[in-house]
């Protein structure tokens, strides 16, 4: 009897897309939770604590374009900023929901991105799925399934860069050097590692 493997991690900012990815690798025959573990690995949001990401063999930083993310992260609740504060150890200095927002965005990718150097766009995935199987040490040759971008979206506002300069330039600022780092400023961001 074999040593049994470590689970893999996807994790990413909140409203990043991981119900699809987990309910893809589901519908593709693997064992996956999503924001909770099963045999073969988890994809969630939830927690990117450091002392979490060496208990598992892989760990995957999955993105979504920051303003879909932002927009559709506005349907969180508060509790869940919350527990990102307590978690990332620290919290904005302002009280204003998109000011924490913006700030959890910055602060939780940056968390993700200093645990892993590997990631992938969820956007890209009907191409990059060979490449993500093999990171996980999953077949290459899995057939991907037909899931909907849209399983698990939230009516919400659609903000835009302006909008977040509005809010706060400093922290707007940050979060396009992490569009461009994700890929974002190119047609379709690549798979791998920084």
């Amino acid at each position: 009897m074999g040593i049994p493997r470590k689970p893999f991690l996807i994790t990413a900012f909140p409203r990043s897309g991981t119900k699809h990815t987990a309910v893809t690798l589901q519908m593709a025959g693997f064992e996956v939770g999503h924001e909770c573990l099963a045999d073969e690995g988890c994809v969630s949001w939830y927690p990117p604590a450091a002392t979490i990401f060496a208990s598992y063999r892989c760990v995957i930083h999955q993105t979504r374009h920051p303003l879909a993310t932002i927009s559709s992260a506005t349907t969180m609740g508060r509790g869940n900023l919350l527990n990102m504060f307590r978690i990332l150890e620290k919290e904005p200095k302002s009280t204003d929901f998109m000011y924490q927002l913006m700030w959890a965005y910055v602060q939780w990718n940056k968390r993700i991105m200093a645990a892993t150097s590997i990631r992938f766009p969820v956007e890209g995935l009907p191409i990059l799925w060979p490449s993500l199987m093999r990171s996980l040490g999953l077949p290459p040759e899995t057939v991907r399934p037909e899931v909907s971008m849209r399983m698990n979206s939230r009516i919400h506002p659609e903000y835009t860069w302006d909008d977040l300069e509005a809010v706060d330039r400093k922290l707007t600022s940050q979060i396009r050097v992490l569009f461009n780092a994700f890929g974002y400023d190119r047609e379709l961001p690549e798979y791998g590692h920084e």
